[in-house]
């Protein structure tokens, strides 16, 4: 299976209006965080995880940089 790149920006989307929201940070400062995260780099090795929801992909980042805080 592929990486379906429409996913993957669906999701990226998804969690930096997440991090907008919740943390109230501004475009810039949310992209680099997504883009670094371990998450955003498994959505796109990991086909299966592409076909998860947005709300799922989310928690998997809001876990992730929970644990590095």
């Amino acid at each position: 299976m592929t990486t379906n790149y429409s996913l993957v920006n669906f999701h990226l989307s998804s969690m930096i209006e997440m991090l907008m929201r919740k943390y109230s940070l501004s475009y810039e400062k949310a992209l680099p965080i997504v883009m670094s995260s371990e998450t955003y780099k498994k959505l796109v090795a990991q086909p299966h995880l592409q076909e998860e929801g947005s709300l799922f992909v989310c928690e998997l980042l809001e876990k992730e940089l929970e644990e590095k805080a």
